[in-house]
């Protein structure tokens, strides 16, 4: 019997199941190679999507910008403008009353002084015109009082209800006093002849400093009757005239009484002299006084 270990053995086949072995492993590192490969184009794919998706919006983004900044810039030019046409207006309005207190002995010279100033006065109005929003209160009251030295009462108007519509945007109470009591004495001193309407702003004048205690608004208040009462006067309002300037002579009065300047302030108010101040008249009561200054 052979010894077993001296029987021949059978050789093993190593080299192909290497070889088997290395192949699979190939082949997997392609597939793998493969899938990354895909998945970056899907990747890439993807980005060059979302890159095309974004372009509307980001072109709306620059558009919006572009947009902005040029509305800023207008803007910017408006408001240059407008600071332009203020400066203008202003420089104007200074001429007007500058030459409108510049009179000369010589006749030449004033009619010389007269032509600048229609010139400014031109100036001032058409900027007016065209920048309404820039023009003051106090700029629209020199406008309504030259047109009311001129004769031209219609303009005059139309400027001095500008003038009480801005003092009143202003919430300035001295000046809703001012141009409602320049609009009032114009509609009862003029053509116009609009009594109501001045009785109406001679009130709005009237209310804004009736209860007071201020000197001198309390001055300003009594000027506000006096012109009033010389209003209804001149149109043949007796009474009510009497009325309001009995309330004038009485704060007259006891301004003067505490030593107040009122003759002052009142001659450069009025351009009237000082020692024209008006007496209480005594025919019209105390109440009858107090009464009509609460009357429209």
């Amino acid at each position: 019997m052979a010894d077993p270990e001296q029987a021949p053995r059978v050789a093993e086949p190593e080299a192909p199941l290497r070889m088997s072995s290395e192949g699979a492993e190939k082949k997997l590192d392609e597939i793998v190679e493969e899938h990354a490969r895909r998945i970056s184009q899907l990747e890439n794919a993807s980005r060059r999507t979302l890159w095309l998706s974004l372009i509307p919006i980001l072109s709306l983004i620059v558009a919006a910008i572009s947009a902005g900044s040029a509305f800023l810039t207008y803007n910017s030019k408006i408001e240059d403008t407008l600071r332009s046409k203020r400066g203008e207006l202003r420089q104007a309005i200074e001429k007007v009353v500058d030459f409108h207190f510049s009179m000369s002995k010589d006749r030449e010279q004033n009619n010389i002084n007269h032509t600048k100033q229609n010139v400014y006065l031109d100036a001032a109005e058409s900027i007016a015109k065209d920048f309404p929003k820039q023009v003051s209160y106090q700029e629209y009251m020199v406008l309504g009082r030259e047109m009311f030295l001129r004769g031209n009462y219609t303009k005059a108007e139309t400027y001095l209800d500008k003038a009480v519509e801005s003092a009143e945007k202003s919430k300035d109470d001295i000046a809703v006093n001012l141009s409602a009591r320049d609009l009032a004495y114009l509609e009862f001193n003029t053509n116009i002849n609009n009594i109501k309407k001045g009785r109406d702003n001679y009130q709005k004048a009237f209310d804004v400093f009736k209860d007071t205690k201020d000197d001198y608004l309390r001055c300003i208040f009594a000027i506000t009757n006096e012109l009033w009462g010389v209003s209804e006067r001149s149109k043949g309002f007796e009474k009510e005239g009497k009325c309001k300037l009995n309330i004038a002579s009485k704060i007259y009065s006891d301004l003067k009484e505490k030593g107040y300047p009122v003759a002052y302030i009142r001659s450069m108010t009025l351009n009237v002299p000082e020692d024209t101040i008006p007496t209480q008249e005594n025919d019209v009561g105390k109440e009858d006084s107090q009464e009509c200054g609460d009357k429209k």
